[in-house]
């Protein structure tokens, strides 16, 4: 007897009202982003999160190149980015001047190794870029216990991820979170 125990990765699953939902948005002509069903989600997150403000965005890239601007990173700049990323994470910046450092990633997690991420930081320092690769967490709290990963923007990006996960990208001084 044969049996599958592969779990479909890409399998599409309705369990109450998406239907519904997705035939409100058509018909509100807002089914790219900032639609009514945008800012119900930001008004939740900003309250669960206990934030003043959640701007969702349509990619990650996008989420990426919206820091960037924040950011202001320009020429002069240099932004720590994972060696095992999407080509997006290193484009948001490049794109305004700034200069990508790929730091290694652990061998487990594909996620910045932050046993070595000090080694990496310089006074041309703006940003530290922590993807969360394939919904696996960086070690956020050890990444921030580096006495000058505290001095700059930390930029955490999340592939997927649970809320409490979220929480976390929370504890710097300014830190976005690119979903």
């Amino acid at each position: 007897m044969s049996f599958d125990k592969r779990i479909p990765l890409h399998k599409a699953e309705a369990s109450g009202n998406e239907l519904n939902y997705i035939e409100q948005a058509i018909k509100a002509e807002k089914i790219s982003g900032d639609g009514p069903f945008t800012q119900r989600c930001e008004t939740l997150l900003q309250r669960q999160l206990d934030i003043t403000r959640v701007l969702l965005t349509t990619s990650c890239t996008h989420a990426l190149e919206m820091a960037a601007i924040l950011l202001n990173a320009g020429p002069g700049d240099e932004v720590i980015i994972p060696s095992f990323t999407f080509p997006s994470t290193a484009n948001a910046f490049v794109l305004r001047g700034a200069k990508p450092v790929f730091a290694d990633v652990r061998p487990d997690t594909l996620n910045l190794d932050e046993t070595r991420l000090e080694s990496y930081i310089t006074p041309a320092t703006k940003a530290i870029v922590a993807v969360h690769y394939a919904g696996i967490g960086c070690d956020m709290e050890r990444i921030l216990e580096i006495p000058t990963a505290m001095e700059f923007l930390s930029l955490k990006t999340m592939r997927s991820g649970s809320m409490e996960s979220m929480q976390e990208v929370f504890s710097g001084p300014l830190a976005l979170s690119a979903a």
